[in-house]
């Protein structure tokens, strides 16, 4: 095997197995219904990001994908959606009770907590 092959090998395994460790570290019982992407989206959308533009950016995907995304966390009652009164173009995301325990939660969307090893 080439080099290049070894090391595609390495990092594609150690990729997977870092997506593995996340999930169990932030996928709880009561949210066992959303995948890890939805998990990032709550997590960006609890860390600041209130336009659907702005979330879109900070996690480098379109807007579409966005609202795919978006469209089936509204239906899990963990984001809301508001337009704007000004620019009904504009969509603005706020978190739900449901949304703000599971960012709130030791282990629930933030895995770079300490009190999830173990």
């Amino acid at each position: 095997m080439e080099n290049r092959e070894v090391i595609n090998d390495v990092l594609v395994h150690l990729f997977n197995e870092i997506m593995e460790l996340e999930e169990q570290a932030i996928i709880t019982e009561e949210y066992k219904d959303i995948t890890n992407n939805d998990m990032h989206i709550i997590e960006a959308v609890g860390l600041g990001g209130n336009k659907m533009s702005d979330i879109a950016a900070k996690l480098n995907i379109t807007v579409g994908s966005l609202t795919t995304s978006m469209n089936s966390l509204v239906k899990r009652d963990t984001p809301q959606r508001e337009r704007s009164e000004q620019d009904r173009r504009v969509v603005f995301i706020h978190l739900t009770l449901k949304g703000k325990k599971g960012l709130s939660s030791p282990c629930g969307i933030s895995p770079q907590n300490d009190r999830c090893s173990a």
